[in-house]
């Protein structure tokens, strides 16, 4: 058995998840006494770093933006930052690396003369500054394109985009927190921009939907990519082709979820789409936002949402903020729960839970590979202790991996702290476990670091 570091990044390793049987989710809209300007085409992600939402650039009818949001919801508030920062730009792509703890930028547009109008440029923002970096080789000058992290290899996955003499490119690139490397899979989406890509959590798996075409075609197809490969789904009653919708992975109920964008000949779909892995679904006749292109959107892990603001309707910018949540009141089904840092649950008894991992090598888990786990809780305010009583792992040090606490009864209202520990060190944040067991309720929350 190989000996690798356990990892989970993204939104396993430092954010837990609740996943709940895909139940109907509602959108809400929401307000605060700040709000940013209307715009369109910004990028959207969610800091796991500050626990906040973070929303830079767009544009609206007078020009390019500059600016820097957090939502800290439901409230947005400017970020001031000093010294260097990225040229105003607008469809530009947009991904959170927690293994190193940075928001990454790469290419977008703004029509400035030195550049053709089409960046290549990455730029890294650790919270409080911005820095340019240089690696070795780039995507080319590129807009419109779709990136996201992998947790699983622990890199970000770049596809598509738009360049400066309107090409558009099928590529793909990963980039490792240093050097952008393009992949040449046997078998590739075809070429498209204006495109979503999210991480299903559940699966493991990078999943592409829709985008355009120059020659005016709107795509409705479905492609995963594992790592190595990407793959084509075809399920049954696929949506309507379009381009310029947002997407998240709704982590709480286990989907992908899409909202609004255009179609060729002059479309404005206002649906909500969820796709679980296999089927489609259209929700249908419950309140939503106003159709819009070029919104902005991504998941709140500690509100549970999918939040999404701006974007243009028919030529108008917006401002407007929403929310896509299921009720609390509601919530049934699984608990995930990850164990890199600290989070707060309230469980029912639960003794048995199956910990979904993967690995990433590096550092050893020990002579015999195996991992080695305690589970600390708490409960009026007296901490206790319980080690591991078995520990199974796949010949791959993958998943799944079964840990069974013996006598572990968690009361209800307890606050149950989890960490894990592999060989003598704790776990630092970017890296750990997701645990997974039944419970009644869903109500997930997270201690301050």
């Amino acid at each position: 058995m190989r000996n690798r570091m356990l990892a989970l990044a993204a939104v396993f390793a430092a954010v837990p998840v609740a996943l709940c049987h895909a139940q109907d989710a509602q959108w809400t809209q929401v307000s605060g006494a700040v709000n940013p300007s209307a715009r369109r085409a910004a990028v959207m992600v969610w800091d796991e770093a500050g626990r906040r939402l973070v929303m830079v650039f767009g544009a609206d009818s007078n020009g390019f933006k500059d600016d820097m949001w957090v939502h800290e919801g439901p409230q947005w508030r400017e970020l001031m930052v000093p010294g260097v920062h990225p040229e105003p730009r607008v469809v530009s792509a947009i991904a959170y690396d927690p293994v190193r703890r940075l928001i990454v930028i790469q290419g977008g547009a703004n029509g400035s003369h030195d550049n053709g109008g089409w960046f290549d440029d990455t730029w890294v923002f650790d919270g409080t500054s911005w820095r340019q970096l240089t690696p070795p080789a780039s995507p080319p000058r590129l807009a419109g394109h779709a990136m996201v992290y992998d947790p699983v290899r622990g890199e970000i996955v770049l596809f598509g985009g738009v360049g400066p003499t309107n090409y558009e490119i099928a590529e793909t690139w990963v980039f490792d927190g240093t050097t952008w490397t393009r992949r040449t899979p046997s078998v590739s989406p075809p070429s498209r921009y204006y495109h979503s890509m999210v991480f299903d959590c559940r699966r493991g798996v990078v999943v592409l939907f829709g985008g355009r075409q120059s020659g005016g075609t709107d795509l409705n197809d479905v492609w995963e990519w594992d790592g190595t490969s990407w793959t084509e789904r075809t399920p049954t009653s696929p949506p309507a082709g379009r381009a310029e919708m947002v997407g998240v992975y709704d982590e709480d109920r286990g989907v992908c979820v899409y909202f609004g964008g255009t179609q060729v000949g002059g479309g404005y779909p206002a649906e909500t789409l969820e796709w679980d892995g296999t089927a489609w679904t259209v929700r249908t006749g419950i309140p939503s936002p106003p159709d819009r292109t070029h919104a902005q959107a991504a998941y709140d892990p500690i509100r549970r949402a999918m939040v999404l603001f701006g974007g243009s309707c028919r030529g108008t910018h917006l401002d407007d903020t929403w929310e896509h949540s299921v009720d609390a009141r509601v919530r049934r089904g699984r608990l995930v729960a990850a164990l890199a840092g600290r989070g707060i649950v309230r469980s029912g008894e639960a003794t048995t839970f199956r910990c979904i991992v993967v690995p990433i090598g590096g550092v050893p888990l020990g002579s015999s590979g195996r991992l080695t786990a305690t589970l600390r809780y708490r409960a009026g305010g007296t901490w206790q202790t319980v080690a591991v009583q078995e520990v199974a792992t796949s010949p791959d040090n993958r998943f799944p991996v079964f840990l069974r606490f013996e006598g572990v009864e968690l009361p209800w209202e307890a606050q149950t702290v989890w960490r894990f520990k592999a060989t003598t060190s704790w776990v630092p944040m970017g890296r750990g476990l997701a645990l997974e067991g039944e419970s009644n309720e869903m109500p997930l929350h997270r201690l301050p670091r």
